[in-house]
This record gives structure tokens, sequence and C-alpha cells, in this order.
């Protein structure tokens, strides 16, 4: 992954931001919005791009774009600094692979052994049990 070419790809969108804050919300753009295509990213390789669909499919829009906003800080800049680095953390996270799926252990059936020594073991139970004198 290239870092700068993949900076000059992602595009940027300022907008009033919500909330508290009177008039300076109201005049001033503030919220930062950014859109990443990983699908058509030239930063990437192909089994990154692939890796990135699978792994962050949750997190791409029906457009394919992975979108991250901020507004928390009164300052353009800042909220777009900020938003960088969260959309670097979540490339990152959707570049590790999945661990590989656990084995399943199989049980093994039941010997012909096994099921004698069972059954000798239910005789002896129930040779302790009280007798029914009716039952006979």
């Amino acid at each position: 992954m290239n870092w700068e070419i993949l900076i000059k790809e992602i595009k940027f969108r300022a907008d009033r931001s919500s909330g508290s804050g009177g008039q300076h919300v109201n005049k001033v753009a503030t919220k930062v919005t950014l859109s990443f295509f990983p699908a058509v990213s030239l930063a990437l390789s192909e089994e990154e791009k692939t890796l990135l669909l699978q792994q962050l499919a949750s997190n791409i829009s029906k457009n394919g774009a992975i979108t991250v906003s901020e507004q928390r800080y009164r300052s353009q800049i800042k909220n777009r600094k900020h938003a960088l680095e969260k959309l670097k953390e979540i490339i990152q996270k959707g570049l590790i692979p999945p661990p590989p799926p656990r084995k399943r252990i199989k049980k093994k059936k039941n010997t012909p052994a096994q099921r004698e020594a069972k059954e000798r073991q239910s005789e002896k139970k129930a040779l302790r049990r009280k007798i029914n004198i009716n039952d006979f």
C-alpha cells in the first residue's frame, strides 16, 4: 500500500457541522467527509484490493466507497487530519488477513470393546436395584 498515492485518490468534502456552536456552526463548513474507492485504487495491489473488499464489506457503501466523517473540532484542518487517521486505521485493519479456520476434531466411534465394557457396567448397576416381587 502506497499511502502517498492513496491520499491523492481520496475525495474530500466539507459541510456544515451539526450540533451546538451557535452562529459559527451556521456559517462555517467544518465537517469533513472522506470517500475512498478501494476497487479502483492505484495505491493498492490486487491482493490488497480483494482482501479489503472482503474484510470491510460492512464498511463499504453501495457505490463502493469507504466513507469516514469527522466533525469533532471547530477547525476543518483538524477534522481533516483526524478523518485521515481514522481512514488509515480502517484500511490497516482491513489488510490484516483473517485467521485460518480451526480444524474440527472428529469424535471417535465406540469400539466393540468399549461397547462391551459399557454393557457389563450397566448389568452391574441393574443387579444393584431392588427386586419387585410383582414382576414375577
